[in-house]
């Protein structure tokens, strides 16, 4: 329950089946309700994504309101919980009807795992192997603009954008893919890159590992000490068919800036 200038707001959410006993639905209800007339009258009711959970706690496994999208009406985010995998999502009426607004990112569509919000930006990083462990991961920061949560640059100092240093990150013994998902790829010998483009906590770099052109999917990090972080080395099809978060289009916009040609995703 809210209270945004003269008028009072409440969001229901409600998954039926009991958790406990592995039992949920495949979409999340929240109700949104405006007191009126001396009660509460209902404004719309959207379905979400819906994983076992919810209980009405602070933080994970909750509804709050967060101000994100610039709508004269609070926005609500829906939390949810799990070791591994905590998605969000934020209900708007901005445009003039209560929806889930759509993020910009790979992976499904889903955002995100441990979710923060700061001033207008949203973020946070995914569990890319669905399971406990910490790796692999990557990270993504967003702002509302033109209907969606678009990528934006991460927040605090920007990341460099240096071909040397990405250089200097790879392992020049062997480098592999840090996937689960997909077989490892590995490149031998020393790799040396000639082309980087960055954007948005992402970077595309180009170049060679004993002769052999490969180019390399980096992510900004800052769970401890903020730094690059290679996700993939590869093939240009090796990187668009790993399944790490990096929205499509920012993808293929990387790649145009060093000259190179991302393949359509296989589908799994």
């Amino acid at each position: 329950m809210v209270v945004s200038g003269a008028n009072l707001w409440l969001a229901v959410a409600a998954v039926t089946g009991n958790s406990c006993e592995g039992t949920s639905a495949s979409t999340l209800p929240v109700s949104l309700y405006l007191w009126m007339n001396a009660g509460w009258t209902i404004q719309g009711t959207v379905p979400v994504p819906s994983y076992p959970g919810l209980n009405g706690g602070v933080g994970a496994d909750s509804v709050s309101t967060v101000s994100l999208t610039g709508s004269g009406n609070p926005d609500f985010m829906v939390e949810e919980n799990g070791a591994d995998w905590a998605p969000a999502s934020v209900i708007s009426d901005a445009g003039g009807t209560w929806h889930a607004v759509p993020f910009d990112i790979g992976s499904g569509g889903t955002f995100s795992q441990f979710t923060t919000v700061t001033g207008n930006v949203i973020w946070g990083d995914e569990d890319l192997c669905g399971c406990a462990p910490a790796e692999p991961q990557d990270y993504n920061w967003f702002q509302y603009s033109n209907g969606e949560f678009r990528p934006t640059e991460p927040l605090g100092a920007l990341p460099p954008c240096n071909a040397q240093q990405l250089t200097n990150l790879v392992d020049t013994s062997t480098t592999t893919s840090t996937n689960p998902n997909f077989s490892p790829i590995t490149v031998p010998g020393k790799v040396t890159f000639d082309g980087i483009a960055c954007d948005d906590g992402w970077a595309l770099a180009k170049g060679t590992a004993d002769g052999r052109s490969v180019v390399d999917l980096f992510n900004w990090q800052t769970w401890q000490t903020p730094q690059w972080v290679s996700e993939n080395i590869g093939s240009p099809p090796d990187i668009a068919n790993d399944s790490f978060g990096i929205p499509p289009d920012l993808l293929k916009r990387l790649a145009r800036e060093i000259g190179v040609t991302i393949p359509p995703a296989a589908k799994q």
